[in-house]
């Protein structure tokens, strides 16, 4: 039976109609009746499963409403007799509750009120559903969304796609960006000339193209005016399908001012060492400067040590740096947001101070660490445990292997120790740049020359600083 609002009417009192009560009983979703003062007066199968009981004896007994162990919010039952009383029912409210066991579920329910002719209030009646797994989805889904919007807005690119006519199909502004591009800016739709200049169009034009016919990723430099300074970018342009690709946009100035700087440094410490060279080849001429030549010939030897080590390192970093920046976009996709966390700790840790082991030493590490990764089914355990030991990681390797299990794992470990080789050969280069000064600095003061004649007054403990920093 139906009321004047369209919903269904009181269950039938004494026996249920035989078609009525199956449906009564069989139904999915929960169905109950209350008093005004919160007693259940009839509940379905359903309902009692929902609530965790044993049967609808024991519900009735216990009465969870009306004991207030129920809602877990307090009020929740005021707010669905309000609704009622205002609007006459309530339609798919959702609230939280307790079942039998004091876990907490989201339910959503249906209830309307029921009168009799004279309009006095016969009982409240409705459907309930159990949606813990929907919500539960739900808050799966909006963390998953969380944090693809957290890493898409950390990424250090510009990217958006083009068609090949060189039409903007969309673009992510990530926060790296987005204070470069004014608020109007909507290339959506428009031509990919209407916003840049001509040359770079017509550049970025050749390259799509180019990656279209040869489905191959096309990586190139340029030079560009943004915001009134000039940046290196490096673009990558990579193929989507046969009418769209990809552009990943990279500001490296920074990258390409420290590469300067080194070639810099390298520039005047090998100007210093022609310098040194120089004044050896004159003192020499004096037969009271030979003690002094001969030192210096040390010196040079002394000079040339760093600047080997900083030709290496900055060797060394620069191959760490090309091999390293191609494989971050490619990490971006094999790598799941919860590994980062693992791989930056094993860069930190091979980073951190650790006494120097002999080559005994990591023989018997890499021994060790081969048979461990094998015994956990790493794939490539050999190649991966000799990486391992070459970065010197010392903590135990079980805090990896949720990384190391995983079947790109020899590519990760490639790209962390990729990204510790240029740390640790940037900070040789400080090193051998520091102690180059300082020998450069005592030759100075020790060579120096008065050609006035005038007696100065000279400070002992320097002399000697300075002698003791040449020996």
């Amino acid at each position: 039976m139906m009321n004047s609002n369209g919903l269904p009417s009181a269950l039938p009192s004494g026996r249920l109609h035989n078609d009525y009560g199956t449906l009564f009983e069989r139904a999915l979703d929960g169905v109950f009746q209350t008093n005004e003062q919160g007693h259940y007066l009839r509940v379905n199968p359903a309902l009692v499963r929902i609530y965790g009981y044993e049967s609808a004896a024991e519900l009735l007994a216990v009465q969870p409403i009306a004991s207030g162990r129920f809602y877990v919010n307090p009020n929740q039952r005021d707010i669905i007799l309000r609704r009622v009383q205002d609007e006459g029912h309530v339609t798919n409210l959702e609230f939280q509750a307790y079942r039998r066991d004091g876990s907490v579920m989201w339910l959503s329910e249906s209830c309307w009120a029921l009168h009799d002719s004279e309009g006095k209030l016969l009982c409240y009646e409705g459907f309930i559903k159990d949606i813990s797994d929907r919500k539960a989805t739900e808050a799966a889904l909006a963390y998953s969304e969380q944090q693809s919007k957290a890493i898409v807005t950390a990424i250090p690119d510009l990217m958006f796609r083009v068609s090949r006519d060189g039409t903007y199909l969309g673009f992510v502004n990530t926060n790296y960006f987005g204070n470069l591009l004014p608020d109007d800016y909507q290339p959506v739709g428009q031509p990919l000339a209407k916003f840049i200049p001509a040359d770079v169009a017509a550049r970025h034009q050749h390259h799509l193209l180019q990656a279209l016919e040869t489905n191959t990723i096309q990586i190139y430099n340029q030079h560009v005016e943004v915001d009134g300074r000039w940046q290196h970018e490096e673009v990558r342009v990579v193929p989507i399908d046969e009418s769209e690709v990809l552009f990943i946009v990279r500001d490296v100035t920074q990258q390409r001012q420290t590469e300067a700087a080194l070639r810099q440094r390298n520039q005047d410490l090998s100007t210093a060492l022609q310098q040194l060279q120089q004044a050896q080849d004159d003192l020499i001429q004096a037969d009271k400067m030979v003690v002094l030549g001969q030192l210096i010939a040390g010196i040079a030897h002394e000079v040339n040590t760093p600047l080997g080590a900083i030709q290496a390192a900055s060797g060394n970093a620069i191959n760490g740096l090309d091999s390293a920046l191609p494989k971050l976009p490619e990490l971006l996709d094999q790598v799941e947001p919860h590994q980062y966390r693992l791989i930056f700790q094993m860069i930190e840790d091979a980073l951190a101070p650790a006494p120097e082991q002999t080559a005994r030493e990591k023989r018997k590490r890499r021994r060790a660490l081969t048979q461990q990764l094998e015994e956990n089914g790493v794939n490539d355990a050999r190649s991966i445990a000799d990486t391992l030991t070459d970065m010197g990681i010392s903590s135990p390797v079980e805090s990896y292997l949720p990384l190391l299990t995983q079947p790109n794992s020899l590519f990760i470990v490639d790209l962390a120790y990729d990204l510790v080789r240029i740390k640790s050969n940037s900070q040789t280069i400080q090193l051998a740049v520091e102690k180059a000064s300082n020998v450069v600095k005592a030759l100075k003061n020790f060579a120096h020359q008065d050609h006035t004649g005038q007696k100065t007054v000279a400070h002992i403990p320097d002399g000697i600083e300075t002698v003791l920093t040449l020996y």
